[in-house]
């Protein structure tokens, strides 16, 4: 994947140099439904719109959730806090249902 700098970037994705994360991944979801190839579109550019994505996201942010319909506020946390929290989950369940549980 070829690097993109953020003022093309932000132009790949139609967004002002203001928008925060959640605008960002709204952008990229709007233009990843018309290129990419599983919809038509050429990988060429997909692959662009994901170079773009990454270039914005250098922070280490993303968005862990959708933007809710209620309007209630979307949490934006650092990767890593993100698989801490996925971890912790896995190992809660873990502990509560035993190491070998069976789903029938």
């Amino acid at each position: 994947m070829a690097a993109v700098d953020a003022a093309r970037a932000r132009r790949l994705l139609e967004i002002g140099s203001d928008a925060d994360p959640v605008e960002v991944e709204a952008a990229f979801r709007v233009r990843a439904r018309s290129t990419h190839p599983d919809h038509g579109g050429d990988a060429g550019q997909f692959r662009e719109l994901l170079a773009a994505r990454a270039a914005l996201r250098a922070d280490g942010t993303r968005v862990a959730a959708e933007p809710r319909a209620s309007g209630a506020p979307v949490t934006v946390v650092p990767d890593d806090s993100l698989w801490q929290i996925l971890l912790e989950a896995w190992r809660a369940r873990r502990r509560r249902d035993g190491p070998h549980r069976r789903v029938i």
